[in-house]
Protein backbone atom coordinates (compact mmCIF):
# COMPACT_ATOMS: atom_id res chain seq x y z
CA UNK A 1 0.00 0.00 0.00
CA UNK A 2 1.18 3.39 -1.08
CA UNK A 3 1.77 6.16 1.55
CA UNK A 4 0.23 9.35 0.55
CA UNK A 5 2.33 12.26 1.53
CA UNK A 6 1.70 16.07 1.53
CA UNK A 7 3.87 17.82 0.07
CA UNK A 8 4.04 21.18 2.13
CA UNK A 9 5.97 23.82 0.37
CA UNK A 10 6.37 27.40 1.78
CA UNK A 11 8.30 28.85 -1.16
CA UNK A 12 8.56 32.59 -0.15
CA UNK A 13 10.59 32.17 2.75
CA UNK A 14 13.34 30.44 0.55
CA UNK A 15 12.15 32.57 -2.82
CA UNK A 16 12.78 35.97 -0.52
CA UNK A 17 15.48 34.99 1.78
CA UNK A 18 13.96 35.38 4.69
CA UNK A 19 15.13 33.66 7.70
CA UNK A 20 13.68 32.09 10.52
CA UNK A 21 14.65 34.00 13.45
CA UNK A 22 16.77 31.67 16.10
CA UNK A 23 17.06 33.86 19.38
CA UNK A 24 21.00 34.29 20.16
CA UNK A 25 20.24 33.34 24.17
CA UNK A 26 19.75 30.16 25.94
CA UNK A 27 16.84 30.08 28.75
CA UNK A 28 19.09 29.31 31.96
CA UNK A 29 18.29 29.04 35.70
CA UNK A 30 18.37 32.14 37.86
CA UNK A 31 22.04 32.35 39.28
CA UNK A 32 20.96 33.30 42.84
CA UNK A 33 24.94 33.75 44.09
CA UNK A 34 24.78 30.35 46.00
CA UNK A 35 28.13 29.88 46.50
CA UNK A 36 28.36 32.69 48.99
CA UNK A 37 27.14 32.09 52.93
CA UNK A 38 25.59 35.14 53.02
CA UNK A 39 23.34 34.68 50.11
CA UNK A 40 22.43 31.30 51.28
CA UNK A 41 21.38 32.51 54.45
CA UNK A 42 19.07 35.16 53.21
CA UNK A 43 17.14 32.98 51.24
CA UNK A 44 16.83 30.48 54.27
CA UNK A 45 15.62 33.07 56.48
CA UNK A 46 13.27 34.54 54.41
CA UNK A 47 11.85 31.24 53.32
CA UNK A 48 12.01 30.81 57.31
CA UNK A 49 9.98 33.58 57.89
CA UNK A 50 7.44 32.43 55.26
CA UNK A 51 7.18 29.10 56.50
CA UNK A 52 6.81 29.65 59.49
CA UNK A 53 3.80 32.13 59.03
CA UNK A 54 2.29 29.81 56.85
CA UNK A 55 2.85 26.83 59.95
CA UNK A 56 1.58 28.91 62.56
CA UNK A 57 -1.71 28.77 61.34
CA UNK A 58 -2.54 32.58 60.03
CA UNK A 59 -5.23 31.38 58.10
CA UNK A 60 -7.27 29.94 61.42
CA UNK A 61 -6.24 33.24 62.69
CA UNK A 62 -7.22 34.71 59.77
CA UNK A 63 -10.81 32.58 59.11
CA UNK A 64 -12.86 30.59 61.72
CA UNK A 65 -12.83 27.01 59.73
CA UNK A 66 -15.53 25.02 60.96
CA UNK A 67 -14.65 22.20 63.65
CA UNK A 68 -14.01 18.56 62.67
CA UNK A 69 -17.53 16.40 63.53
CA UNK A 70 -18.34 13.15 64.24
CA UNK A 71 -22.23 11.88 64.42
CA UNK A 72 -22.39 10.48 67.97
CA UNK A 73 -25.77 8.39 68.63
CA UNK A 74 -27.54 10.67 65.71
CA UNK A 75 -25.70 14.23 67.25
CA UNK A 76 -23.44 15.62 65.68
CA UNK A 77 -20.04 16.64 67.98
CA UNK A 78 -16.55 17.72 68.21
CA UNK A 79 -13.78 15.32 67.90
CA UNK A 80 -11.36 17.05 69.88
CA UNK A 81 -13.47 20.20 71.99
CA UNK A 82 -11.57 23.63 71.49
CA UNK A 83 -8.61 21.84 69.71
CA UNK A 84 -10.20 24.13 65.91
CA UNK A 85 -9.65 27.11 68.10
CA UNK A 86 -6.37 28.74 68.02
CA UNK A 87 -5.81 31.91 70.06
CA UNK A 88 -3.18 34.71 69.05
CA UNK A 89 -0.57 33.64 71.92
CA UNK A 90 -0.97 29.86 70.06
CA UNK A 91 0.35 31.42 67.18
CA UNK A 92 2.62 33.49 68.43
CA UNK A 93 4.32 30.43 70.05
CA UNK A 94 4.20 28.12 67.20
CA UNK A 95 5.73 30.60 65.39
CA UNK A 96 8.37 31.29 67.13
CA UNK A 97 9.43 27.29 67.89
CA UNK A 98 9.49 26.90 64.39
CA UNK A 99 12.17 29.55 63.99
CA UNK A 100 13.58 28.03 66.65
CA UNK A 101 13.60 24.34 64.76
CA UNK A 102 14.97 26.23 61.63
CA UNK A 103 18.00 27.87 63.22
CA UNK A 104 18.51 24.31 64.60
CA UNK A 105 18.08 22.50 61.50
CA UNK A 106 20.69 25.65 59.97
CA UNK A 107 22.87 25.05 62.61
CA UNK A 108 23.29 21.26 61.88
CA UNK A 109 23.46 21.50 58.32
CA UNK A 110 26.24 24.05 58.41
CA UNK A 111 28.17 22.40 60.73
CA UNK A 112 30.15 20.12 58.67
CA UNK A 113 31.72 23.06 56.92
CA UNK A 114 33.23 24.58 60.15
CA UNK A 115 36.54 23.55 62.12
CA UNK A 116 36.73 20.43 64.72
CA UNK A 117 36.02 22.58 67.98
CA UNK A 118 33.27 24.65 66.17
CA UNK A 119 31.75 21.67 64.40
CA UNK A 120 30.89 19.79 67.74
CA UNK A 121 29.29 23.20 69.44
CA UNK A 122 27.49 23.90 66.20
CA UNK A 123 25.81 20.49 65.96
CA UNK A 124 25.19 20.33 69.97
CA UNK A 125 23.41 23.66 69.71
CA UNK A 126 21.29 22.48 66.36
CA UNK A 127 20.43 19.29 67.96
CA UNK A 128 19.32 20.62 71.52
CA UNK A 129 16.72 23.55 69.57
CA UNK A 130 15.10 20.93 67.68
CA UNK A 131 14.86 18.18 70.25
CA UNK A 132 13.37 21.43 73.01
CA UNK A 133 11.00 21.78 69.01
CA UNK A 134 9.71 19.14 69.25
CA UNK A 135 9.08 17.97 73.28
CA UNK A 136 7.32 21.71 73.40
CA UNK A 137 4.97 21.24 70.09
CA UNK A 138 4.51 17.50 71.66
CA UNK A 139 3.74 19.64 74.97
CA UNK A 140 1.49 21.93 73.26
CA UNK A 141 -0.71 19.22 71.46
CA UNK A 142 -1.00 17.17 74.23
CA UNK A 143 -2.48 20.28 76.42
CA UNK A 144 -4.81 21.51 73.61
CA UNK A 145 -5.97 17.54 73.22
CA UNK A 146 -6.40 17.10 76.71
CA UNK A 147 -4.07 14.32 77.67
CA UNK A 148 -2.06 16.26 80.44
CA UNK A 149 -4.63 17.29 82.87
Amino acid sequence: MRRIRPKIRIPWIFKYKLKLYKPKYRIATINLGLEKEANRLMIYGLLTIILAILFGGIFLIAYEFTPPLIEIGGRAALIYPGLSRETLTEFLFTVIIFIMASVGAYLLRSAVRAEEEEWTVQMSIGLFLVLVTVIFLWIIFSSKVGLLR
